[in-house]
Formats: C-alpha cells, structure tokens, sequence
C-alpha cells in the first residue's frame, strides 16, 4: 500500500506543478479518499465505487470551475495531508493563484484511526493554518490562531478572509454549535472566502 500511496503522492506532485488556473478562477480539492473519487480512483487505480464520480464533478462544481485540482489519496488522515501539502503538492500553480478557492475534506480517517474528535479537529485546523500561511488570496491573515477559542467573538478588524462550517447538515457539535448555524470556531480563525473547511 506504501508504493501505490508514494506512486500516487509523486503523480500528484507533478499534477500541482503543471496545473494551470482557468479564466474566472480556480478551485483545488484537499483531501483523502472522498476527495480522491473525484479523480475516479483509490490509490490513484480506476475502481468500480467512484465509477461515474469525474463526470458528475464536470457537470456541478466543473461548470463554474473547469479543470479542478484534486489532489486526494485514500486513507489519508489530516498529518498526511500536511506532509504531502509541505513535500511538493502545494505547488505555487495554485497556491499562488489569485481567485484560486481550496476545498479541504480530512479527518474522517483520524477518528477511525481512534483519534478523539478534538485532535482530529486540531488536525484539520493545523492544515488550515498552513495552507493560510502558504496561499495566496485577498486580505490573508498571517497568524491565524491553531489553537482558537471554542467560543470565540467574531472580530471584524481580521479582514474579510473568512469561511462557513460545511459539516453534515445533520451536525449538533456542542463546540461550535452545530453546521446551522454560524461556526464560530472557523471564524475564530478568520478564515477566507478562499478556503472551506470540513471534517471528512
């Protein structure tokens, strides 16, 4: 499984280097093995659960963002992410792109590994972060907070990089209130338009 993972990390590597931002902006996926069906495969191998996922990306979020980036490996957990986003993923093609929106989906795999709710949390949050100090976009916020107040108060003067919960609907989280309403925690961080955060 290590071979297919480090095959599938250098192909995407290379896919982030030569990406190219569409005219109207662009859009990157972040993430594991739901983000990874984007690209039709598991281990960077076509199989038969996310036959017919390519075409349904191309007729939703293709038609307002051709050519999405996907970079996603099955089985990652948030400090996989992170190293792969630190060696070579983070490619300045996007990173650097101005208009460019990052949609991050990891964690699911943290709980299942047995990791507790909030260090699963904290590891998306240090993702964040990291993309937040190493991205491009309008009014970014040069420290965001890795370890935010559950409850924090919205502060106006951090500019206008923020971005809303995308949970499950069905969502009740006791720390941040549940996804119908304002997620607070994520605004705690000042968080931009440029970059949706989930627990995938």
């Amino acid at each position: 499984m290590l071979r297919l993972w480090c095959k599938l990390h250098e192909k995407l590597v290379k896919s982030a280097a030569t990406w190219r931002q569409p005219t109207g902006g662009g859009l990157a996926l972040l993430g594991d093995s739901i983000t990874e069906s984007w690209r039709g495969t598991e281990f960077g191998r076509r199989v038969p659960r996310a036959h017919g996922v390519p075409r349904v990306l191309r007729e939703t979020l293709g038609t307002r963002w051709p050519e999405p980036l996907v970079l996603g490996i099955a089985g990652d957990q948030t400090q996989h992410l992170l190293w792969r986003l630190q060696h070579g993923e983070a490619a300045a093609s996007w990173t650097q792109a101005p208009e460019m929106l990052t949609v991050l989906l990891i964690g699911t795999n943290n709980l299942g590994a047995g990791q507790r709710p909030a260090e699963a949390a904290a590891g998306v949050l240090a993702v964040a972060s990291w993309l937040l100090r190493h991205a491009a976009g309008p009014n970014p916020n040069p420290n965001p907070n890795p370890n935010p107040n559950p409850n924090p108060k919205p502060n106006p003067s951090q500019g206008t990089r923020r971005a809303a919960c995308s949970c499950s609907p069905r969502c009740r989280a006791p720390t941040h209130g549940g996804c119908d309403s304002s997620a607070p925690l994520v605004r705690g961080l000042g968080l931009g338009s440029g970059l949706g955060l989930g627990l995938g």
